[in-house]
């Protein structure tokens, strides 16, 4: 499982000047730690 989110990691940072790829990091970004504290 570390390997694959190391992985998809390496993909997202790759593809983080893809417009089209935004959508996806959006996603990652609601899901940050901060984002958890809210209730």
């Amino acid at each position: 499982v570390r390997n694959h989110l190391r992985a998809i990691h390496k993909s997202m940072r790759r593809r983080k000047a893809d417009p089209s790829r935004r959508e996806v990091q959006g996603i990652f970004e609601l899901k940050s730690p901060a984002d958890w504290r809210m209730p």
